[in-house]
């Protein structure tokens, strides 16, 4: 679906989350346990990672730039990965995710001036899209930021911007948590649409930027039909519906056409939600 991806330069503000060898894994602990050594990963190895932590398909992930690209609009920074499973340790395989349970408190970074300015459409989308995640009422909030100074006062930051993500082909990226504390901390927005794309609606464009804001915080995608190989809602191997359908959910795997996308969160969004954040 959408992708986005963003600036990683101010990660290093933080303190507060600074500590890429924690991980906080969601779920209880399956059998199959994982025995790692300490080398240099390779792209195979960090590909096989993210597909049997986050169920994707293997197929689906491409590797670049020192990235991990999963289903065009999900984002992995390698040397995260690197650092969470290249530590000499036998680790688990868990039912659900990393998720960052601690960054509840995040700033929303929109560039409005320069180079990669969102235009004034795109900025509505992003602000309408903050108010559905925070009319939730769950235990992440979004605050929009004017100023890179104002960071300090939150958990972490989110900044977002109007530049060709990688590849091209994407609408939107955005990256991916892989460490706890740590959420993703970008989401860039395609100026050039990929081809068989004309437009999109203002409902379709917030529809883009919930799902996006979405992947950051540990949402992966639903499939509204699990012969894709997906899981049902955006935890993987959670699959609620009998039978498995969630055709409306925020969080679909593909471009928002006029029949694939909703603007509110379906109950498959809010069970994944307190799945992955212990919210009751």
């Amino acid at each position: 679906m959408v992708t986005v991806i963003m600036v990683v330069l101010f990660g290093s503000v933080f303190t507060s989350c600074s500590n890429d060898d924690d991980l906080l894994l969601a779920g209880d602990p399956q059998t199959e346990q994982v025995s790692t050594n300490c080398h240099e990963l390779s792209a195979k190895e960090a590909i096989e990672y993210v597909s049997s932590m986050y169920g994707a398909k293997k197929g689906n992930i491409v590797y670049a730039d020192s990235i991990l690209i999963v289903d065009d609009d999900i984002v992995f920074d390698i040397k995260s990965i690197k650092n969470v499973i290249n530590q000499c340790t036998t680790r688990a395989h868990h039912s659900t995710p990393i998720v960052p349970l601690q960054c509840t408190n995040i700033a929303v970074y929109p560039q409005l001036s320069g180079n990669n300015a969102l235009p004034n459409a795109w900025y509505i989308a992003l602000l309408q899209a903050l108010v559905q995640w925070n009319n939730l009422g769950g235990p992440v909030h979004f605050s929009v930021i004017s100023s890179i100074n104002q960071v300090y006062n939150y958990d972490w930051f989110i900044a977002v911007t109007y530049e060709t993500p990688y590849p091209s082909t994407s609408v939107a990226q955005a990256q991916f948590p892989t460490a706890v504390n740590k959420c993703g901390s970008w989401i860039k927005i395609n100026p050039v649409l990929p081809s068989g794309v004309q437009s999109f609606t203002a409902d379709q464009k917030t529809h883009i930027c919930i799902h996006e804001i979405g992947h950051t915080i540990g949402f992966g995608h639903t499939d509204p039909d699990p012969d894709e190989g997906l899981p049902v809602i955006s935890v993987p191997y959670i699959y609620l519906f009998n039978p498995p359908h969630d055709g409306t959910s925020v969080m679909r795997e593909g471009y928002p056409t006029s029949t694939t996308y909703s603007t509110f969160f379906s109950p498959g969004d809010i069970k994944a939600y307190q799945i992955l954040y212990n919210w009751n």
